[in-house]
């Protein structure tokens, strides 16, 4: 899959991969990338308390990501971030998802200390600040 922050703008010049993502979203909540991907909003197969969380944290990373090493602030379009969550239907996620994504993830960071401290060190790793998610989320 080719993946373009914008047309002209190769995957290969991404430093962010966004199946890594995906999978480090998964494992930190306990889902599986298979679950992340689906279109199951519940308890994962694994236990996992929920698909919907990790789901929308990688999203959130793959914009704030995307907009760091776009020389124009753009990052990948919502549209296309939709488009790699295709689940068992084999249709990606409305771009509404994934901004109506972005503004949980900030809703969370904003009141959850839990949720804090569960997804500092993959900010961290990504070198994601919260003001980049509340930028997103237009806060």
């Amino acid at each position: 899959m080719n993946y373009m922050i914008r047309p002209g703008i190769p995957e290969d010049a991404l430093k962010v991969d966004p199946e890594m993502v995906i999978r480090d979203c998964a494992e930190l909540f306990g889902s599986t990338e298979k679950e992340v991907l689906s279109t199951f909003r519940g308890r994962g197969m694994r236990g996992s308390l929920n698909t919907v969380e990790p789901r929308q944290l990688a999203m959130a990373v793959i914009k704030a990501k995307t907009i760091k090493e776009d020389d124009k602030g753009k990052g990948m379009p919502y549209k296309q971030i939709g488009s790699l969550f295709k689940g068992e239907t084999g249709k990606g996620k409305d771009h509404s998802t994934v901004i109506h994504s972005i503004n949980k993830v900030a809703d969370a960071l904003e009141v959850d200390e839990d949720y804090r401290d569960i997804v500092d060190p993959l900010l961290e790793k990504y070198g994601i600040k919260y003001i980049d998610i509340f930028k997103l989320a237009n806060r």
